[in-house]
């Protein structure tokens, strides 16, 4: 990676953990609220496939754990696999189709709550997976489809022709 891509992401996921600790936590419905940077790294793996979003997501994820202070490589861990999972189908979907990649945010949401989840009942940190959580799943997965519409235009400038795309190798 050169100089100005770090900075770029540096920026970027600046911008998402301040945003998520301010902005987004004031816009919580039934414990739900926003995930700038799950949406990142959703769109990163639909973008620019399944190598670049697991990295990113492992990335992005040990920085908000860092950040946030609370069980150091969850997310991680948790980001990196959901970043790998929908690189995964980059080559089946069209990915200049906004409403796709909507969808596919609002699937990998729902499949990153559940991994965390699981995570968190394995550990012993959490409770079962019940109706309470179901709620939160759902609201969380649609905060982030909206958030996806919104991202999803500068994001891809920025990954597809702007200074995040990838370059091939000569």
């Amino acid at each position: 990676m050169r100089t100005k891509e770090i900075l770029t992401w540096l920026v970027l996921v600046y911008t998402g953990l301040v945003l998520q600790s301010t902005v987004f936590s004031t816009l919580t419905i039934f414990g739900a609220k926003p995930d700038f940077l799950l949406v990142m790294v959703v769109l990163v793996g639909i973008l620019q496939g399944h190598q670049s979003a697991a990295r990113k997501g492992f990335v992005i994820g040990l920085l908000e754990d860092v950040f946030v202070g609370r069980l150091i490589g969850s997310n991680a861990l948790v980001k990196a696999i959901v970043g790998f999972l929908t690189g995964q189908v980059e080559k089946e979907i069209i990915k200049e189709n906004v409403l796709i990649s909507i969808f596919m945010v609002w699937v990998f949401s729902v499949i990153h709550n559940l991994l965390y989840g699981l995570l968190l009942v394995i550990l012993g940190l959490g409770s079962t997976l019940g109706l309470d959580f179901l709620r939160t799943l759902f609201t969380f997965a649609f905060f982030n489809a909206f958030l996806a519409l919104i991202l999803f235009p500068f994001l891809y400038y920025l990954l597809i022709k702007g200074p995040l795309r990838v370059k091939s190798k000569p």
